[in-house]
């Protein structure tokens, strides 16, 4: 080909990315020494594509809350107070999963509050500083009920 200015192309595409939110519930509120006592954490894909890859929660409970279980469609989790927690689905742009932990609260527990970081599932933008994917839980922690005499 003579004319060597026409033999290339380009082309412009918009890529579909997922965009990971956190958000954190603590219930009851506020927690009670010895009582059952729970975190809901709701992983949201605000994005416009679907995730990609596994999706993990990091999560320190505060001194005298430790795990007593969870549960979660896809969830599965290591530890019983820093928590590393793993979501092996797939979230569709605009879907969400909840991981619950259900939690025991010792006498020795001050506070209730709380956050959790989740990373991965092919969200570019994550764990940067700038825009790290973080719920924070605030949350007391009352004494036992006193029994009736």
């Amino acid at each position: 080909d003579p004319q060597l200015l026409n033999n290339n192309s380009s082309a412009t595409t918009s890529l579909l990315q997922p965009q990971l939110t956190v958000s954190k519930i603590a219930s009851p509120d506020p927690f009670v020494v010895g009582q059952a006592a729970s975190y809901a954490i709701t992983v949201q894909n605000t994005g416009s594509g679907s995730t990609t890859g596994d999706i993990t929660l990091a999560d320190t409970l505060p001194s005298g809350i430790s795990l007593a279980g969870f549960s979660g469609s896809n969830w599965s989790c290591a530890g019983t107070t820093t928590l590393a927690c793993t979501f092996s689905g797939t979230l569709g742009a605009g879907s969400g999963t909840t991981l619950t932990l259900d939690v025991d609260v010792a006498a020795s527990a001050s506070s209730g509050n709380n956050s959790a970081t989740a990373s991965g599932g092919g969200d570019s933008g994550c764990p940067s500083a700038s825009r790290r994917p973080r719920a924070v839980t605030r949350g007391g922690v009352s004494p036992p009920p006193i029994p009736p005499p």
